[in-house]
C-alpha cells in the first residue's frame, strides 16, 4: 500500500465514517459529507466543462458535462452518495481521467433523490438520459454507463431496464463499489463495518427505507443482484476486501457469470470505497482508472 492510500485511508475515516443514530441524522451527514470531496476535484487540462440542462419525456435533466472534439465514445456517469446525496460536481476529476483516455465526451447526471423522490425517480431520470443521449448517437456501441455506490447499482439496474425496453444496451457498463442488494443481506456490511473507512453497517441501516419501501427492496430495479443477470452488455466491478459492500459485488458477479454475462472484477486488498475518485492524488486510483479505460477500449464486440 502506498504512503498517499494511508494518508487518504485516515482522512477518509475523518471526513465520512460516521454512526448515526437516527435516520434524520443519517441523511444529515449523507448530505454535509458525500456532496463535497476531501481532496482537490479540478478538471483534468485540455477538456472543456459545462453544466446541462435537457429535457426529455417531460422531465427536466440537469448535470454536468465533460467534452472535447470529435470524441470516440460518450460516458453516462451516475453518482453515489445512498441515493439521498452526491452531486455530479465532485467527480470531475475522476471522470475527466476516463474522458482523456478514451477521448470521450461525459455527462455526469443529477439524478432526482430521495426521500423528496424515492424510487422510481432516480432510474427513470438515468433511463431517459440514456434514452436522450443514445438518440443523438449513430450507435449504442458508443456509449458506456458507469456509476460509483448508489450510482453503481443504479447503472446495473438501469442496464436491466434498458434490456427490458428492448433498447440497443451501451458498449459496457462500469460499477465502482456498486450496491447491488438493498435488503442489505451480504455478510460483509457487518464483517467490514469497522475496517471500511468509509461507510459502516450502522449508516447503511439507517439508511433503510429512504430510497424506496420495504417491499421494493428485492426489485431488480432496486437491487439488481436479484433480477435476470443474462443478455446484458460486458461489465466491469471495483471493489476493495474491506469494504461493507464487498459481498455486493462478489455475489452479482457470480450470479451474472452463471446467466452467461461477461463480468471482471478488479478487486484490492484495502483501499477505500469507491477508491478511484481520489485520483491523481492516490497512485493506485490512477493505476486503476488506467486498467477500466483498458478494459473498454480492448473490448472486441459482436
Amino acid at each position: 500500500m502506498s504512503l498517499e492510500a494511508q494518508l487518504i485511508k485516515y482522512t477518509c475515516r475523518l471526513f465520512f465514517k460516521y454512526y448515526p443514530r437516527t435516520q434524520q441524522d443519517m441523511l444529515k451527514h449523507a448530505r454535509s459529507r458525500f456532496n463535497h470531496l476531501p481532496v482537490p476535484n479540478l478538471l483534468p487540462a485540455f477538456l472543456k466543462h459545462r453544466s446541462f440542462l435537457w429535457e426529455y419525456d417531460g422531465q427536466k435533466l440537469r448535470g454536468e458535462a465533460i467534452l472535447q472534439e470529435a470524441p470516440t465514445y460518450h460516458i453516462l456517469y451516475l453518482h453515489g452518495g445512498a441515493f439521498v446525496a452526491g452531486r455530479a460536481s465532485t467527480y470531475l476529476n475522476m471522470v475527466g481521467k476516463l474522458a482523456q483516455e478514451l477521448h470521450a465526451n461525459a455527462y455526469l447526471l443529477d439524478y432526482r433523490l430521495a426521500p423528496e423522490h424515492p424510487f422510481p425517480a432516480a432510474l427513470e431520470d438515468a433511463f431517459r438520459a440514456y434514452r436522450f443521449i443514445q438518440e443523438n448517437l449513430e450507435t449504442s456501441e458508443k456509449l458506456i454507463v458507469a456509476g460509483d455506490s448508489a450510482g453503481g447499482g443504479l447503472t446495473l439496474s438501469l442496464l436491466l431496464k434498458i434490456r427490458d425496453e428492448k433498447l440497443p444496451l451501451p458498449r459496457c457498463a462500469i460499477a465502482l463499489s456498486p450496491v447491488t442488494d438493498l435488503t442489505f443481506s451480504s455478510p460483509s456490511i457487518w464483517q467490514n463495518s469497522e475496517c471500511d473507512d468509509v461507510l459502516t453497517a450502522t449508516f447503511i441501516e439507517k439508511g433503510k427505507g429512504l430510497y424506496c419501501k420495504k417491499e421494493e427492496t428485492a426489485h431488480p430495479y432496486v437491487s439488481p443482484l436479484f433480477g435476470d443477470l443474462s443478455n446484458l452488455c460486458p461489465i466491469l466491478l471495483t471493489v476493495s476486501e474491506t469494504e461493507c459492500l464487498r459481498d455486493d459485488s462478489l455475489r452479482f458477479k457470480q450470479k451474472a457469470q452463471e446467466a452467461g454475462t461477461s463480468i471482471t472484477l478488479l478487486i484490492r486488498e484495502d483501499l477505500p470505497h469507491v477508491w478511484p475518485v481520489f485520483h491523481p492524488i492516490l497512485p493506485e486510483a490512477t493505476e486503476d482508472l488506467h486498467k477500466i479505460s483498458k478494459f473498454i477500449l480492448q473490448l472486441r464486440l459482436p
